[in-house]
């Protein structure tokens, strides 16, 4: 009897085994993948104080102090961008923009990445090569706006929150000539002597509504807050575009202050950084 038990169990033992071997030889192995084979090669080192803040399955983009970082997930290559942001906002992707076509009307895209950021907004084309079109601020409005940046002297000109036009200007020839803050367009002149080349304030003039306490050229003077001291006009003196050359005004080409005249209204908020 024990002699029959001892003949089963070892039976028993023999038919596992061969079914361990039988299954072990069956079993799938995972496939080895190569390494050109991968479609993310995300082996950025992250510098202290950085942080990943879109991610697709072609770009990723990383956020730290030092500015902005875009990294070409296929190829591993990486893009630095300079920017000064204290916090990225959103990112979002653009793809065949044609001109016409806020934002930036007149730049097109095949693909395009949109970063907000806290202070500006960053046109990065993706395709065919990865830079930088164009920052410009971020209007922190759905509004109709302008933005005039004196550090850069540019003027930027947003509807519905979207840049429609941006124009190089002149500034005061004194940082504090011309004003800063938030103010409106107190009135719309169209100039009668604008056919004049050598008239002192071009084709168009904006009046500006500053109140008193920001104009720092005299004090208590009542054609500030009335539009009739400041404003944003045309110019004889086309050279001057791009530096700080007037007495306080905001200077464009008497051929951008005509469309811009256009595309705006009495009213419309105008902020004026440094």
């Amino acid at each position: 009897m024990k002699k029959r038990m001892y003949a089963v169990l070892s039976l028993s033992i023999l038919l596992t085994a061969l079914v361990i071997m039988f299954a072990s030889q069956h079993i799938p192995v995972p496939e080895q993948r190569k390494p050109d084979q991968s479609p993310a090669r995300e082996q950025v080192p992250l510098h202290p104080g950085e942080e990943i803040v879109y991610r697709d399955p072609h770009h990723l983009v990383i956020a730290g102090n030092s500015g902005l970082r875009l990294q070409d997930r296929r190829t591993g290559n990486i893009t630095s961008i300079h920017a000064r942001e204290n916090r990225i906002l959103t990112v979002e992707r653009i793809g065949d923009k044609p001109t016409g076509v806020p934002p930036v009307p007149e730049m097109a895209f095949a693909d395009a990445l949109r970063i907000v950021g806290t202070n500006e907004v960053h046109i990065v084309e993706t395709e065919p090569t990865v830079q930088l079109q164009i920052s410009y601020p971020n209007p922190r409005s759905t509004c109709d706006k302008i933005i005039v940046s004196k550090g850069s002297n540019k003027l930027y000109l947003y509807q519905g929150g979207e840049l429609v036009r941006h124009y190089p200007v002149a500034t005061g020839k004194q940082p504090e000539y011309t004003p800063e803050g938030s103010f409106t367009i107190a009135n719309k002149v169209p100039l009668r002597n604008g056919d004049n080349p050598d008239a002192l304030f071009g084709v168009r003039w904006m009046g500006l509504a500053v109140p008193c306490k920001k104009d720092k050229r005299r004090e208590n003077d009542v054609r500030a807050p009335y539009g009739h001291k400041y404003g944003i006009h045309g110019t004889n003196e086309p050279d001057s575009i791009g530096t700080y050359a007037s007495g306080g005004c905001i200077r464009l080409r008497n051929e951008d202050v005509t469309q811009l005249y256009e595309l705006v209204q009495v009213g419309t908020p105008v902020e004026i950084t440094p």
